[in-house]
């Protein structure tokens, strides 16, 4: 081809580029003014997509983790975390706790919300004030975005390497449940009875999941560019797709996937109270969706049938006017500060029946007594 040709092919497609490249930018423009309001507009640095290539977040053989002493935003909001690598202030060991390891994924983070203003941190500073001793009850920030339960398991064991815990709060969310079927390993080791087979694992990641090449290429545009455009058309795509590709068979896979997963559901529980047994500190459970959905209503019937103390809060969305009151943004369904809120004073009702603030009143008196110059 000439270069005469080129140039001319060159100059008919730079129009009609030009055109797509302002109206994704105008799109862009949009969904920002109406998820976040004009501040998105203002700074847009501090308001990228979910999947943008954070400097804090890296790849690991246990899934996603935070990296230490680093700074990132999610909807423009600060995430600072400590040498540990989580989403907390800087542990200070040196002086007696009564220490709670708050384990989760990215609602327990808590993502898109202030630091001081996550659940844990609302109870550690009430409980402080309550106490007359800030910081002794210290609830431990291990929130890390995208842990399903199987990770927690490890999650567990780590920390336990690290800090003497008094007692430990598994935060479950409805994608917890079928994202074990990932990383079984840790809840049921060496047992393959429950792993997917090639045809369900297809299904799993197909209609489940609803991955497909078309939505793996606007992720990778969201990794890169952190434009809210891409994961919209995604999540469009995604949907589509699903519906087109889901067929008579799809029933059996449901109900094969829905018990295989309640089933490593039930081993990571008992595998998380072994571990705790084993270590002497107390266990229980908070189920975190604030609206109902199945897999959280069988999640927290299996810890009923084990007889592990648990509270749900499904029925949270009872005192909101709408699904977008509990929202950090229109654009995220991240529960907000209000929603924190809630969780915090229900997690203290909850946390004063099974005894542990007792223990903890316990073991500041007994602290207090043995330095009767400190209150």
């Amino acid at each position: 081809m000439s270069g005469s040709r080129i140039t001319r092919l060159l100059a008919a497609l730079l129009p009609p580029v030009l055109l797509i490249l302002l109206l994704a930018l105008g799109a862009e423009a949009w969904i920002r003014y109406r998820a976040f309001g004009i501040d998105a507009l203002v700074e847009p640095a501090r308001f990228m997509a979910p999947r943008y290539k954070f400097g804090c977040v890296e790849s690991g053989p246990d899934g996603e983790l935070m990296t230490p002493d680093c700074r990132m935003r999610y909807t423009g909001v600060d995430l600072i975390t400590n040498r540990q690598g989580l989403n907390d202030r800087e542990v200070d060991e040196k002086i007696p706790h009564y220490r709670v390891l708050a384990l989760g994924d990215s609602y327990t983070m808590a993502a898109g919300v202030p630091q001081r203003e996550a659940w844990h941190a609302i109870l550690e500073e009430r409980l402080g004030r309550d106490m007359q001793s800030p910081g002794f009850l210290e609830f431990y920030n291990y929130g890390r975005m995208g842990r399903n339960t199987a990770d927690q398991v490890t999650d567990l064991e780590h920390a336990l390497g690290i800090w003497p815990l008094d007692g430990a709060l598994v935060a479950a969310v409805p994608s917890d449940f079928l994202e074990n079927l990932v990383r079984s390993e840790s809840c049921r080791p060496g047992d393959e009875q429950h792993h997917l087979t090639e045809q369900e694992a297809d299904y799993y990641r197909r209609v489940r999941k609803g991955e497909n090449p078309f939505t793996a290429l606007f992720n990778k545009a969201e990794h890169e560019t952190g434009m809210w455009i891409f994961p919209l058309i995604s999540d469009h795509v995604r949907n589509l797709l699903r519906g087109l590709r889901s067929g008579p068979a799809d029933a059996d896979f449901e109900e094969i996937i829905s018990t295989k997963a309640g089933e490593i559901f039930r081993s990571c529980a008992i595998r998380m109270r072994e571990i705790a047994d084993a270590a002497g500190i107390d266990l229980a459970w908070a189920i975190l969706a604030y609206e109902p959905h199945p897999d959280s209503t069988v999640m927290f019937g299996v810890l009923r049938e084990l007889g592990e103390p648990v509270i749900s809060m499904q029925d949270v969305h009872e005192q909101f006017g709408s699904r977008q009151d509990m929202y950090i943004s229109s654009a995220d369904n991240h529960p907000n500060s209000a929603v924190q809120q809630i969780y915090a004073a229900r997690i203290h009702d909850f946390l004063e029946e099974l005894g542990w603030l007792q223990q903890a009143r316990e073991a500041l008196a007994r602290k207090s007594h043995r330095d009767p110059d400190e209150k």
